[in-house]
């Protein structure tokens, strides 16, 4: 089973990747046999398959490192059934933020770097999404943020929300979003969120 680890910024006399969650001397030996080594669309990276650094409810989420480019990533990776689907609209709705919004009118939404399917011998699917690396999840830098300003939690938060908030517009912007709204019954509806600009279902939420 996978560790979590949290992402921390550790002091070491050896050089570690930009973000400072892992020594680069450590990352490219190639007899550590945690350190996986794989190519994603056009980017070649390496990730340690025993720790990752945060989970959704499709997948798992590992710290990467791109050594060409010195930079780091972050590696969604997917082997649910049930999320097969959710993972593709995902990949389709960030490559088409890719291709149709200029990097200055998206601060506040990553990039996809890369994305692959993969089928077994057992004919079971695994998915890979590579994606630039923004640091440690919401909640984790929520907690960290609150820590260091106790006694200005409110203002703190605020800056939290607000930030959220502007990515939220920009994501708004470039995909044009509709949502449509059917009532089911007293206490059910069923929304139905689609963009006029990318052929890709985004979500259906049941509303209880």
């Amino acid at each position: 089973m996978a560790q979590k680890v949290k992402f921390k910024r550790a002091s070491s006399s050896q050089e570690r990747c930009v973000c400072g969650l892992c020594i680069i001397a450590e990352l490219m030996d190639e007899d550590n046999e945690e350190n996986v080594r794989v190519t994603i669309g056009e980017v070649n990276l390496i990730y340690r398959a025993g720790v990752n650094i945060g989970f959704g409810a499709f997948a798992l989420i590992y710290h990467a490192y791109i050594p060409a480019e010195r930079k780091c990533a972050a590696l969604k990776i997917s082997k649910r059934n049930g999320s097969i689907e959710a993972i593709r609209r995902e990949a389709a709705i960030l490559q088409y933020v890719n291709e149709a919004v200029e990097d200055g009118d998206r601060s506040h939404i990553i990039k996809l770097l890369g994305y692959k399917e993969m089928v077994d011998t057992h004919q079971r699917e695994t998915l890979y999404l590579v994606m630039e690396f923004g640091g440690m999840n919401l909640r984790d830098y929520f907690n960290e943020r609150i820590k260091k300003v106790r006694d200005e939690g409110k203002i703190e938060l605020t800056k939290i929300i607000r930030g959220a908030a502007i990515a939220l517009e920009q994501f708004h912007k470039c995909m044009n979003f509709e949502i449509i709204i059917t009532l089911e019954s007293r206490y059910t509806a069923f929304f139905l969120v689609k963009s006029h600009k990318c052929c890709v279902t985004v979500k259906k939420f049941i509303i209880d």
